[in-house]
């Protein structure tokens, strides 16, 4: 029986790939398939011979936003379970956001409302040339609620303002001048850009990018006056770490070579 998963979950060596694999909805998202996101990080990550994670979508979208279909649904949904379901939807960001393994996103083409909210979790992201990012929210009369805070953290107050409130449709080049991407490539060249980010994050020493990145996250989320604790406490686990320990005994006996 195939895998009916809206996610497609296939590893290549120490890298899982996930698909977002509703492509003739434009893999637009859905209850079902958040859920799925989310079970597939889990998944993931509790295989220890994972070290990076790329995210892209089936066809030729990334991801067209909400499924018009299940927001028709909605309409028929109280209040509570309606709060509930978008609480759902920002939970599920927040667990790729705060995967422990670093994350890639991949736009292979267009990239609509939750789409945009995937690329702004992952850690890292490239876009096809011919990939277009669009908030088009604004322009149908609804405030962008669960995207505006990942517009926010990623473009900056007025940035986000500009991409939330004009709902224009940019281009990949636009998406890289904001910083929502690192790099645009050609399109035929964007699986293989990604691999070999992934390949790069997934040959450095075991458990410094995860650390890294745990480290930054506590940062961000600790009040000012509790910073300079986390950051002395980051650098004294540092240094005791086997890797640092490895790296000093080298040094001393290179030292002593001289």
């Amino acid at each position: 029986m195939p895998d009916a998963s809206p996610i497609r979950y296939q590893v290549e060596g120490r890298v899982v790939v996930l698909t977002l694999d509703r492509p003739e909805r434009r893999n637009a998202a859905d209850r079902a398939l958040v859920a799925a996101l989310v079970a597939a990080i889990d998944r993931a990550e509790a295989d220890e011979t994972i070290q990076a994670l790329i995210l892209t979508g089936a066809g030729a979208s990334f991801c067209a936003g909400w499924d018009l279909d299940d927001i028709l649904a909605m309409g028929a949904i109280d209040e509570a379970s309606l709060a509930a379901m978008f609480d759902a939807n920002a939970r599920a960001l927040t667990r790729l956001r705060d995967a422990a393994l670093p994350t890639i996103a991949l736009a292979n083409g267009p990239v609509a409302g939750f789409g945009m909210s995937l690329v702004a979790n992952c850690d890292f992201a490239i876009a096809a040339a011919d990939a277009t990012f669009h908030l088009p929210e604004a322009a149908i009369g609804l405030v962008p609620a669960v995207v505006a805070q990942d517009m926010l953290r990623v473009l900056g107050p007025r940035a986000a303002f500009d991409w939330l409130a004009l709902a224009d449709r940019r281009d990949a080049d636009a998406a890289y001048r904001a910083g929502l991407v690192r790099a645009v490539v050609p399109a035929p060249e964007l699986p293989e850009a990604g691999r070999a980010l992934a390949a790069r994050l997934a040959g450095m020493p075991e458990g410094a990018v995860a650390e890294t990145k745990t480290l930054l996250r506590r940062l961000d989320r600790a009040p000012p006056d509790e910073r300079q604790a986390l950051t002395v406490d980051g650098a004294v686990a540092a240094l005791r770490s086997p890797a640092a320990q490895a790296l000093i005994a080298r040094m001393r006996t290179e030292n002593k070579s001289k």
